[in-house]
């Protein structure tokens, strides 16, 4: 975490992706930090994957649904079909309809 911090990106990916497929908020949290480092390096396809797997464990319910939403957003703006951003933005609304 002090990695990440201190904006060392690069390093910070290297151990945040030591925990691994955590369903506890440890992993969370460090499914979340390792996807915003791979935002900062301007690795858009490994942070949309970290935010979804953020968006799948923990219990934390209100980073879960920020995870999402920048999971839905990513998906968005990469080059995938229209039709899964579309649904990926329709499930949000779903689980979270009351999001802000």
């Amino acid at each position: 975490f002090v990695l990440y911090k201190t904006r060392r990106y690069s390093e910070a990916i290297q151990e945040f992706s030591k925990i691994d497929n955590r369903g506890d908020a440890l992993g969370q949290s460090a499914f979340y930090h390792l996807a915003d480092c791979y935002l900062k390096v301007d690795k858009k396809t490994e942070a949309q994957t970290a935010f979804f797997k953020a968006s799948q464990s923990g219990d934390d319910i209100r980073l879960r649904e920020d995870a999402y939403f920048n999971y839905a957003k990513l998906a968005y703006d990469s080059s995938t079909p229209f039709e899964q951003p579309l649904d990926i933005f329709k499930e949000f609304l779903q689980k979270y309809p009351n999001s802000k």
